[in-house]
């Protein structure tokens, strides 16, 4: 029997990988833009209207992005990609493929690191990611988010590996996911205080945080400039919103179920799954000495985001790149650690049944946005089974 388990799990694993990609393929293919996404192509519009640098113009592009402005609060490197990927075409369509490409690798990225480690859990943590609503969130798919995110998730892993000599690109990459947007925030906090505590008193490894700054600065060049600086920060302010924590904000984001303003689906917090929630418990129980920091630190970080989204909606996306240090943290439980497997499995297939309902339902409203004639076969097919099991 022991034989067939690794066998099962691949092929359970090939499974949800498959249809994961399929299904997401279909969505970000095919969803008409949302009216932030219009949004956003009214922004790239004005940059190519003022910049005019042609496709082919490699000095005049370098020096647009040097130049570039950043708008909304996000980094100019976020909008340097939608710059180049839009010069052929003032359709978003390379764009939404582009954010397909990083959403898809995450998953695999997760996995060939598992593989590449001493990681005892191969395939749980691809499932515990897949788990999440969050995961399969269908709102402005070509937002900063999910650039942000994937630089933070590899240069986070290189961080947390036993190599020293990837600390300066580690460091480097979640510079640079930070400039993009600044709602990593939490990942950054969660990094610094265990590296702090693995490389005690080691110069060379404190020296290698500096790569942090310089990322920022990479995604962000027009801070070089005289007015760089000023610019950046009245970006930031005109989209920011000062508040003090309330209680009540508190439990209308964690329990929040309706939709935003763009019809959306969103259940606040539930949008994250309960994973989050039974590694906790499971980490807690365990006792995991080893992993202890790992613990504290996403403890205070998960605190930390929720105090500042109580205190405004707007800081809500605080909160989204908490979820990804989930399978973060599982590739950290490594072979020769004693651990009660049965535990871990039942808090995560427990978590995973209960998010079920949030990831069919969020799929379901977002796909009736479209009209019905405009549907796809595979978005018609999962209507016909997912709208009985979302009703029952």
């Amino acid at each position: 029997m022991r034989t067939k388990l690794p066998i099962i799990y691949f092929l359970v694993f090939c499974f949800l990988i498959t249809g994961y990609a399929i299904i997401q393929a279909d969505m970000y293919l095919n969803l008409p833009y949302i009216p932030d996404e219009k949004r956003f192509a009214n922004h790239i519009a004005h940059y190519h209207h003022s910049i005019g640098a042609k496709f082919d113009d490699l000095g005049g592009n370098i020096r647009a992005y040097l130049t570039l402005d950043p708008a909304l609060g996000y980094g100019s490197g976020y909008w340097a990609v939608h710059y180049w990927l839009t010069h052929s075409t003032s359709k978003l369509d390379l764009i939404r493929l582009f954010y397909l490409i990083l959403v898809l690798s995450i998953p695999l990225i997760l996995f060939v690191h598992s593989l590449l480690s001493k990681s005892k859990y191969k395939y749980l943590p691809v499932y515990t990611y897949l788990s999440f609503p969050i995961a399969w969130w269908y709102g402005k798919i070509t937002g900063p988010e999910p650039l942000s995110i994937w630089f933070s998730l590899v240069g986070l892993l290189m961080l947390l590996s036993d190599k020293k000599a990837l600390s300066f690109l580690g460091w480097l990459l979640l510079g640079i996911g930070f400039g993009v947007k600044s709602t990593i925030f939490p990942i950054i906090l969660f990094i610094t205080f265990i590296y702090l505590a693995k490389y005690r008193l080691d110069i060379i490894s404190y020296i290698s945080c500096l790569a942090l700054p310089i990322g920022f600065l990479i995604a962000n060049p027009f801070l070089a400039s005289g007015t760089g600086l000023k610019n950046f920060l009245n970006s930031v302010s005109t989209h920011s919103h000062s508040g003090s924590f309330s209680w009540n904000a508190f439990l209308s984001l964690v329990s929040r179920e309706g939709t935003t303003w763009e019809g959306l689906p969103n259940w606040g917090f539930l949008h994250w799954g309960f994973g989050i929630v039974g590694l906790l418990f499971f980490l807690a129980f365990l006792h995991i000495n080893k992993l202890k920091n790992h613990l504290y630190s996403f403890v205070f970080c998960t605190i930390f985001s929720l105090i500042l989204i109580s205190s405004t909606i707007a800081y809500g996306w605080y909160c989204h790149p908490i979820w990804i240090l989930v399978p973060v943290i599982l590739l950290q439980i490594k072979i020769d650690f004693r651990t009660k497997d049965t535990m871990l499995y039942l808090t995560i297939v427990f978590g995973s049944m209960t998010s079920f309902k949030f990831i069919a339902k969020s799929y379901v409203e977002r796909v009736n946005m479209i009209e019905p004639e405009l549907h796809t076969t595979i978005q018609t097919k999962m209507l016909k089974v997912l709208k009985p099991l979302i009703s029952s």
